[in-house]
Order: structure tokens, then C-alpha cells, then sequence
């Protein structure tokens, strides 16, 4: 026998890792990176190309140490580590710990959270800015400069050149530098093609003022005519009664096109840094027009409506609302034989359906009835074979405290139920135990008289809008859902408030899983309170919708003050083109405006910064950081978004996870095993 030792020998190549991420590395002549996380909590839709805004917030003290001081070794990557995003470097300063990077990022998510990777600490290159960060941009002054002209950031060149002696520059302002001026000055970037815009546009801005306006406009950016009619379009401060306020103006003149905002500034500026945003376009959105009088009276005590079915055994429409005036508070029906606003056709039925009940949502599954309603803030249903009579014993289906982190604990209410693929499923509102914070959810059943179990890990699945001064931001509410289907896509409507349950409005966001929600139009809310003096006046409540021969038909609870709530009708339409203006303060949409005439803003006049109305130098003491010109009506969640980011960036997205490029040394390992043979 004949013992035979075979040596193995093993070679480990040279690798790049790093430490406590699995993630490629870029390129191992970078010594570090660091992960800069976007929640998806901080966005409220999809955002394309957007420009985010890099300071030295959250940044750690490896990235002072390692990068170079000009910057020239700064990489920034998609998720994947490797694929190099635009970036444009503005300035840094390493020893200071300060720096301003903008980074043109292809999508921040809503659905899940949007990573990149900041690579640093290469001695032996020098990267150079793109100008791709801004993309459809026109205009990006940065405003960083010590004197003379203004210099676009983006591809088109379009500088702006200064105009007088009075300009100042290096203020202190809300991203870094701004410039102001003292005496009437302004820049100019006359009137070349790229800002001959047509379709649609966005002006932007930080704004700081010490000093009224005189006279009483002063535009601040536009492209305004210097003759009768004025047309073309500004951006500015009006004063007024000795209070000043933020204007956009879209057309010829000024009046009817213009835009104010409802936020008062003060008598002579507030000295603070306000980001202000006009964005043009022609939208397709939606329209509804408030009911013009009560069709289901509220009586003494109040009927609160919800929504409208039709049954073909009686040929008639049902509508469902909560009656308090029948001595015990229940749930009621009113029938008629055709979809109308004219109260005279709605007949209320004698009789409750439901004794006690409150919050009803009615739907027929099969050829059975169900009426889901709330009492004692738990969801029941009782079933019927017949829409308004003869409904049997009730079945809890949904009990207060089943949400993770107690955001139900204390009701569940208004309820809403359609029947998709093979299971029920049922949007509600809850609320948390300290009181007056509605949210929204969505719990699913097999069956429609089951115990449903709540989706999106018990958490809910709408809010309140967490960013202040928006329509749904009144301490985080979202109230009284309802839903329907259209075009493939699924529709919540949310009743929502900007303070505090005194200004209801309807808005309507739209879902493919149940589970995440975008608005459907940057005009939401879509139904509003009436003017002053009509019946609905002073808020707008619960409701719902129904298709009948091609017209969605919108049920809606309002009431004017002091008068108890009633029931109103009217329809919705979903494909209306117009012209619209929306004005913008800090993020928030202060105004949105239906324009007359509005093709007359593309004017031969020169793109200004500074000019004034009607071409008159205002005596107007104020100073400007990163103004913008895009060729794109932005959304609402876009501009939501650069507020947020630029405001505050040490909130908007974490960064300082350091990771190490390690470059292992080639590994030698032996072994042996033993190998028999046998020979004869």
C-alpha cells in the first residue's frame, strides 16, 4: 500500500469590502463613504429628479478628516453603490465643517426608503460639476457670489446680470449666501429661447424682508411686460393696510389672474427666511361644485349623510345618514326614484333601521344588504335580504385597540366596505387614546360578517399630513373614508382639517394595494366649504360616491355655524382642463387659481430678479438665497419636499454611517488529505 499527501493550495484575490456594509464599493481609490438615508415617511409621492440638498448636517468627523479640501474627490452613488449620481458642488469648507451639495437624485420613494452613498478620501483626483443636476431648469442661481453678475448653475447659461449700484451681496440668509439690495437694483437674463416658456413653469425663492414695499408691488422674480396690458408673470410682495403678503401673477394685468397669499408677513417684513414657489401649468384634474342648498335637512338635532346605493327590487336610490332627531340617535334612510338635488324628490323613511347606531356605510354583497355602522366605538353589521327593512342581530366585526402603538385604542368608527378578488376588506377611522387624532385604516375579512384583521402591520394606512399649514395637517387628522373604483385604480375619499375641526374639507387620494396613497391632484382638497353665507359654509363631512348612467354623484355632510348638520348632493367631474396657478409659502399651498386669459404670461419682456411691478424699481429693502426657474409645473409634493430639505436638512435624511475600503492582502491556505490506493 502506498500512501499518497495531495496539497491543496487556495488563493483568495484581492477584494474590495467595507466594514459593516455589503454593499459594492465604488471604486477602491476611495478611502470612505457614508450613507445618506431619505425616509419614505418624509415624502408624499414619487419625486423625479429631484435636486436633493447636502449640508454638513449629520455628516461625520471622517468626512472632515478624509475629503479633500476643494472637494474634488466627492462621489455620491445610487443604492447600489456604484452608480455615480449628478452633483454640483458649491462650496465647502472642511476646516469650517460647512458644505453645500446639491445631488440630482432620479427617484426618492414614498413606498420605501431612498439610500445613496457619499464617497470621499481619494488624494489623486479632481471630480467636476454637472450641470444634469438641474434638469429642466433654466434659472439655478445659487447666489453665492461677492459681487457682479449672478451665475446659472445649469446648462442653459443664462447669467444674471446686475443692473445698479445698490446690490449687496454675502447675506446671511436661509441655505448660505444670498444678495439684496438697498437702493433700486436688480439682475437681468434678458429674453432668450430657453426661458420663453409656454406650457407650464415654476418660480422659486428665499425671501427675507425688512421693509414694506412701496410702492404696492414689488416683484421679486418674473417676466413682466413694461406696457399696457402688463402681461406676463411675477412673483412678489404686495403691501396692503399696512400688512404685506406674497403674490403670483399669470396673465394680463393684474386682478383676477393674481394670486395672494393669506399668510401676513407684517408691517415692515419679518425679518425672517420664507420660501416662496408660483407654479403654472395646464392641469387635468378634478372639479366638484358645492351643493347650492340642504337636500336632507338636519331638523333640530342634526342628520349626518354617508353614501348612496341603488337597489333594482325597488327601483329606487337609498341614501343612509345618522338621524338625531328621533329621540334616540340612529341610523335612517331616504329614498328617491332618481339622483337629485331638488329636496322635494328625497322621501325619509319612517322608522330607524338601525336603533342606536351611528357612522352607517350600506352595501349590498350578493342579493343581501349590510349596514356597517359604529356604537360604543366598535363596528358592527347587520344584514338584510330587503335595502330598508327587516335587518337581524348584530355581529361585532372590529373592536377598538387592535392598531400597533394604541393609534385605535380608543374607537373605531365610520366604516366603509367593498367586496375585491375573494375578500371584504373595510377602511375605518381611529382614534388613539388622548383624543382628536383620527387616522385611517384598512382591516380584511373573507367574509362580510367575520372578524376583520387590520393590513399594513396594524399600523394606519392615512394621516394627517405631518408637514403644518397643509389642508389634512389639523393635529394629524384623517377622518370619515369612503371608497370607490375607476380606471383600474382605487379612491379614498378623507375628510381632513388645517387647524382644529373647525375648517373640514374633502380631499381624495387614490391606491393600487390598500396600502400606500397619493394625492390625485396638487388642487386637494377637491371639495371645499361654500361661501361665506351658504348652508355648508362652515365645514364638510363624511359622504360618498356613486356612478349612475356615466356621473359620479357626491354625497357630502356640511353645515354653516351654529346651525346643525344637514345633507347635500353634487357631482364630480374628473377630466376638466384649465389653467391654473398655485402660490406657495414655506411648503405650504396657500392659493390655487383658475386663470382668465392666462396664454397672455408668455411675453417678449426680460427674465428679472429684483425689477419690480410694472417695471418701476420698488424702494424695497429685501434679499433672495437659490432662485430657481424650472420649465416643469412642480407638485405639491415636490415643493413640499425642497422646504423640507432645504429648511431643514439635519431632519430630512440621517447620514454618518462610515464605511472603510479594505483592500486584503492575497491568503494562502493549505491543507492535505489523505488519499489511499492500492496496488497489487
Amino acid at each position: 500500500m502506498r500512501r499518497l499527501f495531495l496539497m491543496l493550495i487556495l488563493v483568495v484575490f484581492c477584494q474590495v469590502t467595507a466594514f459593516g456594509n455589503s454593499s459594492p464599493w465604488y471604486d477602491y481609490s476611495w478611502k470612505c463613504r457614508e450613507k445618506i438615508t431619505i425616509a419614505y415617511t418624509k415624502v408624499i409621492d414619487d419625486l423625479t429628479n429631484f435636486p436633493l440638498l447636502i449640508t454638513e448636517a449629520n455628516l461625520s468627523g471622517s468626512f472632515w478628516k478624509y475629503a479633500q479640501s476643494d472637494g474634488g474627490d466627492i462621489v455620491v452613488t445610487a443604492a447600489d453603490g456604484i452608480t455615480v449620481l449628478d452633483r454640483e458642488l458649491v462650496k465647502i469648507d472642511t476646516s469650517g465643517q460647512t458644505i453645500q451639495l446639491w445631488v440630482r437624485i432620479p427617484t426618492v420613494y414614498y413606498t420605501k426608503d431612498t439610500v445613496l452613498y457619499l464617497y470621499y478620501g481619494n488624494t489623486t483626483i479632481s471630480k467636476n460639476n454637472s450641470t444634469s443636476v438641474w434638469t429642466n431648469y433654466p434659472v439655478v442661481y445659487h447666489t453665492e457670489e461677492t459681487a457682479g453678475n449672478l451665475i446659472d448653475s445649469g446648462s442653459s447659461g443664462n447669467d444674471g446680470t446686475a443692473v445698479g449700484a445698490g446690490i449687496t451681496y454675502e447675506v446671511d440668509m436661509q441655505v448660505d449666501d444670498g444678495v439684496g439690495e438697498t437702493t433700486p437694483s436688480y439682475f437681468t437674463a434678458g429674453n432668450v429661447a430657453s426661458l420663453q416658456l409656454i406650457d407650464s413653469f415654476t418660480g422659486s425663492y428665499w425671501l427675507k424682508s425688512v421693509q414694506e414695499p412701496a410702492p404696492d408691488h414689488a416683484g421679486i422674480i418674473g417676466k413682466f411686460g413694461p406696457s399696457s396690458p402688463y402681461a406676463g408673470w411675477e412673483l412678489g410682495v404686495k403691501s396692503s393696510a399696512g400688512s404685506w403678503y406674497q403674490y403670483f401673477h399669470v396673465g394680463g394685468g393684474f386682478g383676477d389672474n393674481t394670486s395672494y397669499s393669506s399668510t401676513v408677513f407684517g408691517s415692515a417684513g419679518d425679518g425672517e427666511n420664507h420660501y416662496v414657489t408660483g407654479a403654472f401649468s395646464t392641469l387635468t384634474t378634478w372639479q366638484a361644485d358645492n351643493c347650492p342648498a340642504i337636500v336632507i335637512d338636519g331638523g333640530v338635532s342634526g342628520r349626518l349623510v354617508e353614501n348612496i346605493v341603488y337597489d333594482s327590487v325597488t327601483e329606487k336610490y337609498w341614501w343612509i345618514f345618522r338621524d338625531g332627531n328621533t329621540g334616540t340617535v340612529g341610523v335612517r334612510l331616504a329614498s328617491a326614484d332618481s339622483l337629485s338635488t331638488d329636496p322635494c324628490d328625497w322621501t325619509i323613511q319612517a322608522g330607524l333601521v338601525v336603533t342606536s347606531g351611528t357612522a352607517p356605510y350600506i352595501a349590498q354583497f350578493g342579493d343581501d344588504w349590510y349596514i356597517y355602522f359604529q356604537y360604543d366605538y366598535k363596528i358592527y353589521v347587520v344584514t338584510s335580504s330587503s335595502v330598508n327593512t327587516d335587518y337581524g342581530s348584530w355581529i361585532r366585526v372590529l373592536s377598538e385597540g387592535v392598531g400597533a402603538d394604541g393609534w385605535c385604542d380608543f374607537r373605531v368608527d365610520e366604516p366603509a366596505v367593498i367586496y375585491h378578488e375573494g375578500d371584504y376588506y373595510m377602511w375605518f377611522m381611529g382614534e388613539d387614546e388622548t383624543g382628536g387624532y383620527e387616522k385611517i385604516g384598512v382591516a380584511v375579512c373573507s367574509t362580510p360578517t367575520g372578524t376583520f384583521t387590520l393590513l399594513n402591520n396594524d399600523e394606519p394606512v392615512l394621516t394627517g399630513s405631518s408637514f403644518a399649514g397643509n389642508w389634512n395637517s389639523g393635529k394629524d387628522r384623517a377622518a370619515d373614508p369612503y371608497v370607490w373604483t375607476m380606471d383600474g385604480k382605487w379612491y379614498v375619499g378623507v375628510t381632513a382639517c388645517q387647524t382644529d375641526k373647525t375648517d373640514w374639507d374633502i380631499g381624495y387620494f387614490e391606491t393600487t394595494d390598500f396600502i400606500h396613497y397619493r394625492s390625485v391632484s396638487d388642487l386637494n382638497p377637491i371639495l371645499r366649504r361654500g361661501s361665506a353665507g351658504s348652508w355648508d359654509d362652515d365645514r364638510l363631512v363624511r359622504g360618498g360616491i356613486l356612478l349612475d348612467d356615466g356621473t359620479y354623484y357626491v354625497s357630502y355632510t356640511g353645515r354653516r355655524s351654529g346651525t346643525s348638520y344637514s345633507g347635500g348632493l353634487t357631482t364630480i367631474t374628473f377630466a376638466e382642463t384649465n389653467d391654473w396657478s398655485r402660490l406657495y409659502i414655506d411648503g405650504v399651498l396657500e392659493t390655487k387659481k383658475l386663470l382668465a386669459a392666462a396664454s397672455e404670461y408668455n411675453t417678449t419682456a426680460d427674465f428679472y430678479v429684483g425689477r419690480g411691478y410694472k417695471f418701476v424699481e420698488a424702494d424695497y429693502e429685501d434679499s433672495v438665497d437659490e432662485v430657481r426657474l424650472c420649465s416643469e409645473a412642480l407638485s405639491t409634493a415636490v415643493i413640499e419636499a425642497k422646504f423640507q430639505n432645504q429648511s431643514d436638512p439635519n431632519t430630512f435624511y440621517s447620514a454618518g454611517v462610515v464605511g472603510r475600503a479594505q483592500k486584503l492582502r492575497p491568503r494562502v491556505q493549505s491543507g492535505h488529505r489523505r488519499l489511499r490506493s492500492r496496488y497489487k
